[in-house]
């Protein structure tokens, strides 16, 4: 591996573990309270590179329950972030996990635009969602449901994190 490469792996992981670092001693904008087991979402860029990095990567959430992503971005820029691609364990395609669930008192613009959001550069936004219950196969509800989505930041997609649906 050539140096600069190196370096710049290095400096990749060490800005992105930072960026989660300064989000949750800053309190994601701002907010007293962080579910500690709601993803956050986390931009930044690396020699002129975006990274997108999702933590924790798997979330488990029963039916009707509240889903809510933080995406702080240090990118440098102004993004839309979208999740979609949702599908199941053979990657076959199923309905989303979680339909949007818009805040209304949430005064930040833009607003949440079904489960996509654009986030200005230095910014913490939400996107909110409630779980849907497992899929039922047969006439029996699935004990469990792991569907995949893809996290969209424009035209690049990220990392593809996972909700566990159970009922």
């Amino acid at each position: 591996m050539k140096n600069g490469t190196a370096k710049s792996l290095l400096s990749g992981g060490v800005g992105l573990g930072l960026g989660f670092l300064l989000a949750r001693l800053a309190g994601i904008g701002n907010e007293n309270k962080i579910d500690r087991n709601d993803p956050v979402i986390v931009l930044t860029r690396v020699g002129g590179e975006l990274q997108i990095e999702v933590n924790p990567s798997i979330v488990t959430r029963a039916a009707n329950e509240a889903l809510t992503w933080r995406v702080v971005n240090f990118s440098g820029a102004k993004v839309r972030v979208s999740l979609e691609q949702w599908s199941d364990e053979q990657g076959e395609s199923v309905d989303a996990a979680v339909d949007a669930d818009p805040d209304s008192n949430d005064k930040q613009q833009p607003p949440q635009d079904q489960l996509s959001r654009k986030v200005p550069s230095g910014k913490t936004r939400k996107i909110r969602g409630k779980a849907r219950k497992p899929r039922e196969i047969e006439g029996q509800t699935l004990d469990e449901e792991l569907v995949a989505y893809v996290v969209r930041v424009d035209n690049i997609t990220g990392p593809d994190p996972i909700v566990r649906l159970v009922p």
